[in-house]
Parts: C-alpha cells; sequence; structure tokens
C-alpha cells in the first residue's frame, strides 16, 4: 500500500507473484526478443504481432491452468517452431494463419476473466 494511486511500490513489488520457470522456458522470450527488435529496426508492422505472443506467453506464465482450460496455451508449440526456425517471415505465415493455436490464443485471450481484470475491462 501506500504512494500515488497506480504507483508501483517496494511492497507492492515485494508482493508480486513471480512465477517459477525452468531453465528452459526463457529461450522462446529471449529469441521472440530478438525478432520483434529486429522487426522494429526495420520498422516493420509485424513486430506487433510478435508481441501479441509474448504477451499470451506470459500469461501463461501466470494462468497455466485458465489458459490451457481454453486451449490458449502456446509456449510448448512455440518453443517447438523455434528450433525449427527463427524466421519472423515463416513463423508470421504459420502463426497467423486463422486455423493455428498461436493466432486463436492472440484473438481469444481478451475474453479471459483473469485478462479482464488485468487491463481493467471488467
Amino acid at each position: 500500500g501506500g504512494g500515488i494511486d497506480g504507483e508501483m511500490t517496494i511492497f507492492t513489488l515485494k508482493e508480486f507473484p513471480i512465477p517459477k520457470i525452468s531453465k528452459e522456458k526463457p529461450k522462446p522470450f529471449e529469441i521472440l526478443a530478438d525478432i520483434i527488435q529486429e522487426l522494429v529496426a526495420k520498422k516493420d508492422t509485424r513486430a506487433k504481432f510478435f508481441e501479441d505472443v509474448v504477451d499470451v506467453m506470459v500469461y501463461e506464465l501466470y494462468f497455466e491452468k485458465e489458459l490451457k482450460e481454453e486451449n490458449l496455451d502456446i509456449i510448448e508449440i512455440v518453443s517447438k517452431d523455434l528450433k525449427t526456425s527463427t524466421n519472423p517471415n515463416k513463423l508470421f505465415e504459420i502463426w497467423n494463419d486463422r486455423k493455428h493455436k498461436v493466432k486463436k490464443a492472440i484473438e481469444f485471450i481478451d475474453t479471459l476473466d483473469v485478462v479482464k481484470t488485468i487491463k481493467g475491462m471488467v
């Protein structure tokens, strides 16, 4: 508590839950961060798509059960695909297909109650 409304204080940071992740889990985040930086540097609008992928993955770290229940968990599939290719063009083509789980997760993540609460949509 304390502080200006909406401001993070030391107290709230100490209370903020940090998910425990395996040593392998950060790798896809690192690769995607590199891809996003590359696309932003080129002023490529697809950077937003990859940012959305990372957003869903972060939600999955915190709310794995809720995302799995709605079939919106994507860390495993993203990790697998990144082992095959880190080419942004190829990944965008695969993941941006409306039938692909990654695209569906991006489109439906805002329908989850936990996400609505975080985004202040409730």
